[in-house]
């Protein structure tokens, strides 16, 4: 972990200038997997993106993970990860995350370990992860972060089902 923020790895909670690079990185695809659930997101201009993040904002909390990117020489760190987090309970979370296709494998790791930390200060987290998703939160496992829960038959819209893991 101390090379994730040697590195400058960081998250904190969303602000308004960031919304400008999250579009971006709509336009460049990184929101194909919730497009093909909620075809409605399909084709939004800045404008109407914008509107629909602050709607996310009502119904959970919205974070991003920060890091550098060749992409972006301009500006020391830029949102690599946008992170909508649904409260289930007061101290119980249960975060989904957007990668931006200027995320590196590693800043995916490191930016998941940052978040995952941060947040188990004061809250229990779980993980509803898709099985196609599965060798990256075993890799995690391995950092002794992650244990496994269980699993919850047809959680996703499609039907699959998720298997749950607990932040320790």
């Amino acid at each position: 972990m101390r090379a994730a923020r040697k590195r400058g790895i960081q998250s904190r909670l969303l602000k308004e200038a960031d919304i400008a690079v999250l579009f971006l990185g709509y336009q460049t695809g990184a929101f194909k997997e919730m497009i093909a659930e909620r075809p409605e997101m399909d084709g939004l201009d800045l404008h109407q993106f914008t509107d629909w993040v602050r709607g996310l904002g009502q119904q959970g909390e919205l974070w991003v993970t920060l890091g550098k990117s060749a992409e972006f020489k301009e500006r020391d760190r830029v949102p690599i990860a946008w992170w909508w987090v649904y409260v289930r309970m007061e101290h119980l979370i249960e975060p989904h995350v957007v990668w931006m296709p200027w995320a590196s494998p590693r800043q995916k790791i490191e930016g998941t370990l940052r978040f995952a930390l941060d947040q188990k200060v004061d809250r229990e987290i779980g993980i509803f992860a898709k099985k196609e998703d599965q060798s990256f939160w075993i890799r995690l496992a391995q950092y002794g972060i992650l244990s496994p829960v269980g699993t919850w038959p047809a959680y996703f819209p499609n039907g699959d089902t998720a298997k749950i893991w607990r932040v320790v």
